[in-house]
């Protein structure tokens, strides 16, 4: 079974402002195999977040992996995939109903918070996505 270590993160200068979203992919033996960000045109950062895991998930199926374990400085989101806290806004509820879809699709999902000092990389790659949002 292909296990990827993948770190997330989102940003939103402004809050709600121009976004972006981080993805940094590890293999089992920490080697790096995907850098990925994207920009958000206008969004808070609760929706950055969101953002950041729905495109771990298609970066995993890319890279063909099975079992997930994400790590993100964010404790509302974690505990919003675990279900320790419910999803209250309706406009990020159909982005957590397709969260859930794509969750679905692997074998193994942890999610754990982690501080944000641990978290370097792709919060780096989420402000990349910010400002590429932020230029247009």
């Amino acid at each position: 079974m292909k296990r990827l270590t993948i770190f997330i993160d989102g940003a939103s200068k402004g809050n709600p402002g121009p976004g972006g979203a981080g993805v940094y992919v590890q293999d089992e033996t920490g080697a790096t195999l995907k850098k990925y960000f994207q920009a958000i045109p206008h969004c808070t950062n609760n929706i950055a977040e969101a953002a950041a895991l729905e495109a771990a998930f298609k970066v995993a199926r890319a890279l063909g992996g099975e079992a997930l374990d994400i790590f993100t400085d964010s404790q509302l989101l974690a505990r919003q995939f675990t279900g320790q806290y419910r999803v209250k806004n309706p406009g990020l509820q159909e982005a957590w109903a397709r969260i859930r879809r794509e969750a679905a699709d692997f074998k193994v999902v942890n999610i754990s918070h982690i501080p944000r000092e641990q978290n370097t990389v792709a919060d780096g790659l989420a402000n990349l996505g910010a400002d590429k949002a932020r230029q247009g």
